[in-house]
């Protein structure tokens, strides 16, 4: 589904930067999708899989996403599908390298993004709810799709902000820095820290 979704640039003629955020958008969903089944498996990506190992946030979160993207061939799903987008047609060939290294860069970040929320609910005792985000998102997307504001794509985190800078403002290349770096010191000054003293 997700390659899929990367294909349908072969056969548009006009790349617009909203079905490329929608397409984004759908591709987070689905990563999502593969991470609450992970979940509902309950194999790699529980606390208590990993309390042997005295690791770093960083290393720890590696470990994670690794172990569960390599067993289950899916690392390809982050990076592979959105190499797609450089043989679109009509377009310069920095757009195409800009958009191709935005959606590896987005969907990474969604996987970390829900990793991260997922650890910070369990921390506070409601990690069953993490089930909810489908839905939600599904909504949203679904929402926006019929509104007359497709500028709404980039609230999702799961699929759209880290496009903000296909709008042509150089300072918005900061966005995907600032975000990584937030949501790494969220995580290694909080999150991590109640995890491993639990």
């Amino acid at each position: 589904m997700i390659c899929s979704l990367y294909a349908i640039t072969f056969v548009t003629k006009e790349i617009d930067i909203f079905n490329l955020l929608m397409i984004s958008n759908l591709v987070g969903f689905f990563l999502v999708l593969s991470l609450i089944a992970e979940i509902r498996m309950n194999k790699f990506l529980k606390k208590m899989h990993f309390k042997a190992f005295s690791l770093s946030h960083l290393s720890l979160t590696i470990k994670r996403i690794s172990i569960f993207y390599k067993k289950f061939f899916l690392w390809i799903l982050m990076v592979v599908p959105p190499l797609m987008l450089m043989f679109s047609v009509d377009i310069s060939i920095e757009y195409k390298v800009t958009i191709t290294v935005l959606a590896i860069i987005q969907n990474i970040f969604t996987v970390y993004l829900f990793i991260s929320m997922y650890d910070l609910m369990e921390v506070n005792g409601f990690g069953k709810h993490i089930s909810i985000l489908p839905a939600v998102l599904s909504i949203s997307i679904i929402y926006i799709r019929n509104s007359r504001e497709p500028e709404w794509y980039f609230i999702n985190p799961f699929g759209g902000i880290l496009n903000l800078p296909l709008l042509g403002n150089p300072l918005l290349y900061l966005v995907p820095i600032l975000l990584f770096v937030l949501l790494f010191y969220l995580n290694t000054y909080y999150t991590h820290k109640y995890w491993a003293e639990d």
